[in-house]
């Protein structure tokens, strides 16, 4: 979670001066806990633009990705084509490193494991393989697929040293696919009788509109998301609940002496006036 606003955004809007520091640890307190009100209640983080990964079912006209705003998609991987269980060799019970060149290279980082028999090691993205019981200098060469595995420990005869990894062959194509990067979608293009011919199995149609292709967890999608900046009414309506905050700390709701009173407008659940409400409903997430 990131700060909505900062301590100076709010002293300008409260017209503290900013010479006056009595009150900063509990203004900038409130920001905190605002901000995070705010999250809440949108369902979503207004943070800083972070890398994202998700694996989603396949069978459905758009892939909806679980963090938007989409800021750009990396990679969009179909994991029906990885390569599971490639020997790498065989233990005799004396050897302890092992050397293969994988067959589909190029691979894709982050998406290769070696498996010897309880010992799994796992490649950084930065053509090292780690793990328990993996020994220092084991390497992947994701260009060529030469793969280093050193063992702590010599695996028992008759083991079976295996791989599975992502071969480039299995990202799609930028130019097959559409995103809608505010709604988080990604559409398959094609669209019957043009771009023909479509790479075998991507796709099916549903209802004449083109589909990815049917599995479960079948599409991996690595992407970034986030604001880069907060949104203007999301930072306005954080300002106007912590004056109110700042303002009323006794959090009264309603009082009435003579002829003057006072009532808090609040929104039906959220605790939050209906204007701050209306400035935050565009950004809400709705849960179905």
């Amino acid at each position: 979670m990131g700060l909505l606003v900062q301590l100076s955004d709010v002293k300008t809007y409260l017209q503290i001066a900013s010479t006056f520091t009595t009150d900063d640890a509990l203004l900038t307190q409130v920001i905190t806990n605002v901000s995070a009100a705010v999250e809440s209640y949108c369902r979503r983080s207004f943070g800083a633009v972070i890398p994202c990964s998700d694996v989603l079912d396949g069978g459905v006209v758009a892939l909806a990705l679980s963090s938007r705003p989409v800021v750009a998609v990396s990679a969009l991987v179909d994991l029906n084509q990885r390569v599971m269980n490639e020997l790498l060799g065989t233990g005799n019970g004396a050897a302890s490193s092992f050397t293969h060149t994988l067959m589909s290279a190029p691979l894709q980082p982050l998406s290769v494991q070696a498996v010897a028999g309880l010992v799994a090691a796992t490649d950084n993205g930065n053509g090292n393989l780690a793990g328990a019981g993996v020994a220092s200098g084991s390497t992947v060469n994701y260009a060529t697929g030469a793969i280093v595995l050193n063992l702590t420990a010599a695996p028992a005869s008759g083991t079976s040293i295996v791989a599975g990894y992502v071969p480039n062959t299995a990202v799609i194509s930028p130019a097959l696919y559409s995103v809608d990067n505010a709604r988080g979608l990604i559409f398959p293009l094609p669209e019957p009788p043009q771009n023909f011919p479509i790479p075998a199995g991507l796709f099916q149609f549903l209802q004449l509109k083109p589909a990815w292709g049917i599995g479960e967890r079948r599409w991996q999608i690595s992407y970034t998301a986030g604001y880069s900046v907060v949104p203007a009414d999301v930072q306005l309506a954080a300002l106007m609940i912590i004056a109110g905050r700042y303002n009323r700390r006794d959090a009264l709701a309603q009082e009435q002496v003579g002829d003057y009173s006072y009532s808090a407008e609040t929104g039906p659940s959220s605790g939050f006036s209906a204007e701050v409400e209306q400035l935050l409903s565009p950004w809400r997430e709705v849960v179905i």
